[in-house]
């Protein structure tokens, strides 16, 4: 590493990484390769745009006619929906696209995949200047098997916001902390699922490696979106509260995700959710009063691996939570294992990708099920794969009965939430592995 080379410039930081090299030329296979892996990657996209989940059906689609029948923005004046505004700007950007609204959504989503690789790769070669690996840790990231659900099946959110936290920690690692911050800011803005991995931002404050000043970003950025929608006449208590809202939606301990309330009745009083929050926030503070007090030493590898764990330890404690909530810990998980000297911890993005995966899976094996179940082929020849909420629906609206049945797990919920839990208990080793090479 530290050698010159005719090939590349380097700059080094304080901890003597070197970061953004000028790459040399690329080898016919790798670019062979790269291509192979790009093509699959956007074929797979490419067979799930017909497929019409539940949520786009009942939520997403409703929403976008009512931007369409309202004026665009002007309809952001009304409470339609419970997403943020920036979401919904997105929205009626999708609603101005040459191609159907369900098409329009998952290509927003595919973009933002392809950005959050960008970023993977960028982050990666600040360790690894030369070689392959940030292009495999890249092209991995881009091919993960609830990457690719999430925004080409679904039509789901989370590339929308995840794409900006890698963003933002990609520029907090290069210093440049106030971009780094509006960042993490703009993710808060389009969800509040970002906040799972405030708690590394909040440790780098507490270590002195990013200046208190530069959090000012994170609102002002959340301000800043919230201008349009505030300027065609949208309530401010509907803009700024909308999170208060969210919070109260699921009355339920877990939505399907791989979490400890696997093990818990999956109905809880709202004192008993109350308490669950305070546990999760009493455990992140507590290893954040852990790492400050030792002094541990703020290094790139600490706020990644930190930023993962909390991407981790915050969905599996926090009553409530869906499946797809794990989606930054799936895609970090990679990003840390190309990070990190490999060892017993490299398990995590496994473990983390196969509970996520299969807690998946249910969802996409719904309309087969409901035929089965009825024992009516017709039900999935009519409808298929590509609709398949009509399937479910028209099974359940002649065997109210049948929903349980077609949510049954591929693998028990509760080994899914075991499996998980040794991926937290993996990434706090991580991070005290790193915290102790930092003192």
């Amino acid at each position: 590493m530290g050698e010159t080379r005719s090939t590349e410039t380097t700059a080094r930081t304080g901890e003597g990484e070197v970061e953004e090299p000028r790459a040399g030329p690329v080898l016919p296979w790798r670019a062979v390769g790269v291509t192979a892996a790009v093509l699959v990657a956007l074929a797979v996209r490419f067979l799930f745009l017909p497929y019409k989940s539940g949520d786009y059906v009942d939520y997403v689609h409703p929403w976008i006619d009512f931007i369409d029948q309202h004026g665009g923005l002007r309809a952001l004046k009304y409470k339609f929906s419970n997403y943020n505004v920036p979401y919904l700007y997105v929205l009626a950007c999708v609603n101005q696209l040459p191609v159907s609204p369900l098409v329009g959504i998952k290509l927003v989503s595919c973009v933002c995949e392809a950005f959050t690789a960008l970023f993977a790769y960028r982050i990666i070669r600040m360790r690894h200047p030369s070689g392959p690996l940030p292009l495999i840790g890249a092209l991995l990231v881009a091919l993960l098997p609830t990457v690719i659900l999430n925004g080409s099946a679904w039509g789901q959110a989370e590339s929308l916001y995840a794409v900006f936290v890698l963003g933002g920690l990609h520029y907090l690692l290069r210093r440049q902390n106030w971009l780094g911050c509006a960042f993490f800011g703009i993710a808060l803005a389009v969800k509040l699922q970002a906040v799972f991995v405030f708690p590394a931002l909040l440790l780098l404050v507490l270590l002195k490696r990013v200046p208190l000043r530069t959090l000012s970003a994170i609102p002002g950025a959340y301000l800043l979106l919230s201008l349009p929608a505030l300027a065609v006449g949208a309530s401010p208590r509907d803009v700024f509260l909308i999170y208060l809202d969210q919070a109260s939606y699921s009355d339920s301990f877990s939505v399907t995700a791989p979490s400890v309330h696997q093990f818990f009745d999956p109905v809880t009083s709202g004192t008993a959710r109350g308490l669950w929050t305070l546990l999760t926030l009493a455990a992140v503070v507590t290893v954040l009063a852990v790492l400050t007090a030792r002094r541990t030493r703020p290094t790139d590898q600490l706020a990644l691996v930190a930023g993962l764990f909390f991407a981790l330890l915050v969905p599996f404690l926090l009553p409530g939570m869906h499946e797809r909530y794990f989606y930054l810990a799936d895609v970090l998980s990679v990003v840390v294992l190309f990070r990190l000297p490999w060892g017993p911890w490299s398990a995590v993005p496994v473990l983390v990708q196969c509970a996520s995966f299969f807690s998946y899976l249910p969802f996409l094996l719904m309309p087969y099920r409901a035929r089965d179940a009825l024992n009516d082929p017709s039900v999935a020849d009519r409808y298929g794969y590509i609709e398949p909420i009509t399937a479910v629906k028209e099974a359940v609206g002649r065997s109210p009965g049948l929903l349980d049945r077609m949510l049954e797990p591929v693998i028990d919920f509760r080994v899914l939430a075991l499996v998980m839990f040794l991926a937290v208990l993996g990434a706090l080793a991580a991070l005290r592995g790193v915290a102790s090479r930092g003192r």
